[in-house]
């Protein structure tokens, strides 16, 4: 098998990991069920990745090649709204934790205040690399 896919390859392998890591404690630690649950996951992460590696084009251009302008313009807006959708939550969230923090002072609120608004700025940041991107080579 050639590999066509190197992105799906490599998410495979990174699977592969996982399924190592999570098959070694559970060996060491002893049987619990949230790492036989990572190790069935990780091996149908392993499986789907390794089947969409071998073959020639990937899911976007699998869709892309059967929808028509409306299609994709409907996944553009759902696609936004969900981002705008999933900041806006994830804004109020670190609001209301550092209100608890101000509150109680217990730290773990603020650690999760702080973690949300990382998770906001990262996602500011993948926008403009991915505008940056798509305006260069489109």
């Amino acid at each position: 098998m050639t590999i066509k896919n190197h992105r799906n390859m490599l998410n495979a392998i990174l699977g592969l990991v996982l399924l190592v890591g999570c098959i070694y404690v559970l060996v060491s630690e002893g049987l619990q069920v949230k790492y036989l649950i990572g190790s069935v996951l990780s091996v149908g992460l392993i499986v789907v990745n390794f089947i969409w590696g071998g073959r020639e084009e990937g899911v976007e251009e699998m869709i892309i090649g059967q929808a028509d302008e409306r299609d994709l313009y409907n996944a553009m807006k759902s696609s936004r709204a969900a981002l705008r959708i999933t900041n806006d939550i994830c804004f109020i969230s670190a609001i209301i934790f550092f209100l608890i923090y101000a509150i109680a002072k217990i730290d773990i609120y603020l650690n999760i205040g702080m973690t949300l608004f990382v998770v906001i700025v990262v996602m500011f940041i993948a926008f403009l690399l991915c505008d940056h991107y798509y305006e260069k080579h489109n």
